[in-house]
């Protein structure tokens, strides 16, 4: 296939292969029986060839060998699969340059009896005399560099003569000018210290390069394809930053959405040889010693505003995603949602602690009505969760123990996340009721019957499938009544099923329920 100047941008890459003299157990040497000079396959870029250097004579041969796992082009950050097979030489050397600038282009993998050699090419460095062909794969650079050649070069394999050097060449052309803009980069930031935040974004298709900027379209930085990653530095601390990143290429530019991430409140140092403990407005955690690892400190960055100034970007959704996942009348408590972020020398500790960290978070309740201020959320059912991300649900923390005279609940981390307070508030009207457990199984250690997310005030009458009455409850508060599976006379209710009638504001349901002995 031909590529048209109009098509492509002119690029070489010229790879030299040094075949070497040696018998089956010599490596590649010269004449004289010491290694093979790197940097010598006669390139533009090594400027010298393996003859010039004395150690074969400057007859060349062409061709001595064929290349195979690419054809006329190559595609930037692709890696091949190649082949080399020989018809004389019995080792190489092989460098791929950019023909603009002469410069060594793209990564090897060395593959067997292969290695690297300084002049950034490949070069083989085991015995092969007889040897069928060698493998290795070569990775194109990130970016279009333009048209390139891969030089190869190797000494005869005639049987007792190292003479005379073989010398070849195999071009490439440049891959194909964008006629489309790339696709939309998804960006990411994490806080990484009191002044610093990391931003990552995944690889897009046809980005030849990302740009990253502030809500203002502000530049600051720019980054080829082959930079995914960047940690901005000198940032203010307690402060939430906004930021896009857009993927470029010759066609134009994606769109882009932004993200916000936050420097944190406090970040607080953690030796390994100590405990610690430590209060932030109404959370305190306590850490055992080696909480990363026996020998690695740490350092925990805490934000009380997760929803608004999130150490990690993604943070504010996923608390409204899971907050939204919340049913049987449950609802998170405000003022008790805190993130926590662990990060060691080598970034984000992202991983189970060698040992858990003890959480409490307190909760208001001034006049101490057993509500949580300002809300109808019992207090009684209060317990602590966890989001993390990519999860669509707040999770149940380890251990948790409510504390009604000190007012907050304690519970074990594994890993540090998003932390809140949940428990079951009024409901607004009887489309959200909860009722557990239902049946009611006095044998397994049921002591009653809860009906949760009612509208306080609301009332529950039970009765026999037959109309007869049998109780009356009224919702609390925080929309739970509390039916103990007895009649009005205080007698158990026998086993069987019940008809549960909960009216209030003018609206009525019937539920069935039933109790086994």
């Amino acid at each position: 296939m031909r590529f048209s100047k109009s098509s492509f941008e002119k690029l070489k890459v010229l790879l030299i292969f040094l075949l070497f003299s040696a018998g089956l157990d010599r490596l590649h040497s010269n004449s004289a029986g010491n290694p093979e000079p790197v940097g010598r396959t006669g390139s533009p870029g090594d400027g010298q060839s393996c003859n010039a250097s004395g150690c074969h004579a400057a007859v060349s041969r062409v061709p001595a060998f064929s290349l195979s796992g690419i054809s006329s082009g190559y595609s930037a950050g692709a890696t091949y699969n190649l082949t080399l097979t020989p018809s004389g030489p019995r080792g190489f050397e092989i460098v791929a340059e950019a023909d603009a600038s002469n410069q060594s282009v793209g990564s090897w993998s060395a593959g067997s009896n292969n290695q690297a050699s300084a002049g950034g090419g490949l070069k083989h460095v085991g015995s092969g005399v007889g040897a069928a062909s060698w493998s290795f794969a070569w990775t194109a650079p990130p970016t279009n560099v333009g048209n390139v050649t891969f030089y190869m070069a190797g000494p005869n394999a005639a049987a007792g003569s190292d003479s005379a050097t073989y010398l070849n060449s195999f071009s490439l052309a440049a891959p194909a000018a964008s006629t489309t803009s790339p696709a939309v980069p998804s960006l990411s930031g994490v806080a990484h210290s009191t002044g610093s935040i990391s931003w990552s974004w995944a690889a897009v298709a046809r980005a030849d390069s990302y740009r990253l900027e502030t809500s203002t379209a502000g530049f600051v930085s720019s980054f080829s394809s082959a930079t995914l990653s960047f940690t901005e530095t000198g940032l203010g601390s307690a402060t939430a930053f906004t930021r896009r990143v857009v993927a470029v290429n010759s066609a134009g530019e994606s769109p882009s959405a932004y993200v916000t991430a936050a420097t944190p409140q406090q970040a607080l140092s953690v030796l390994a040889a100590s405990t610690a403990a430590f209060t932030v407005q109404g959370a305190t955690v306590s850490v055992p010693s080696a909480l990363f690892g026996a020998g690695v400190n740490g350092t925990i960055l805490v934000s009380v505003d997760p929803a608004g100034k999130p150490l990690s970007a993604d943070s504010p959704s996923g608390i409204q995603t899971a907050d939204a996942s919340l049913t049987g009348g449950l609802r998170r408590a405000p003022g008790a949602l805190f993130e926590f972020l662990a990060s060691t020398g080598s970034g984000r500790f992202a991983v189970d602690f060698s040992a858990p960290a003890t959480l409490a978070l307190a909760y208001p309740d001034s006049n101490g009505d057993g509500l949580v201020d300002g809300t109808s959320i019992s207090a009684d059912t209060l317990k602590m969760v966890s989001w993390d991300s990519g999860q669509t649900a707040w999770s149940d923390v380890p251990s948790n123990v409510r504390d009604a005279a000190g007012k907050k609940v304690t519970a074990s981390a594994g890993r540090f996340s998003v932390f809140a307070l949940v428990g079951i508030a009024a409901g607004n009207d009887l489309t959200d009721v909860h009722i557990y457990p239902n049946p009611l199984r006095p044998s397994q250690g049921h002591s009653s019957m809860n009906f949760t997310h009612l509208p306080a005030g609301a009332a529950v009458r039970v009765y026999t499938l037959a109309g007869e009455f049998m109780s009356e409850l009224q919702a609390n508060a925080s929309g739970i009544a509390v039916w103990n599976g007895r009649n009005s006379s205080g007698m158990e209710a026998a086993s069987g099923a019940y008809l549960a009638v909960v009216a209030a504001g003018g609206g009525r349901r019937v539920f069935t329920v039933a109790v086994q002995r």
